[in-house]
């Protein structure tokens, strides 16, 4: 029997079958202590929340209140739109 072990295929292929085993142990360990869906608590943005409304809402109110009848609204707005994504990040961000 020991001369059946030592031949280069039978050694190769026991190779192999150690490689997977070991493979299947790593890849188990990553599963369970990092990628398991039940133990991430990481949390979705959530959009729409009642900051961010209230931020375009005031944006809204303040372009139609000062571009009252401009056809470019780019020039006009681009304040109120500066002053929405500062708004904007603060509500995302806690800050207000």
């Amino acid at each position: 029997m020991s001369e059946f072990l030592q031949s280069p295929l039978t050694r190769l292929v026991l190779f192999i079958i150690c490689i997977a085993i070991a493979g299947t142990v790593v890849a188990g360990a990553h599963y369970y202590t990092i990628e398991l869906p039940a133990q991430q608590s990481l949390q979705a943005p959530t959009n729409g929340d009642s900051c961010t409304n209230e931020c375009y809402t005031d944006y809204m109110n303040s372009l139609n209140e000062n571009c009252k009848g401009l056809k470019n609204y780019a020039g006009c707005g681009t304040p109120y739109w500066l002053t929405y994504q500062t708004c904007e990040y603060e509500c995302n961000h806690n800050m207000r």
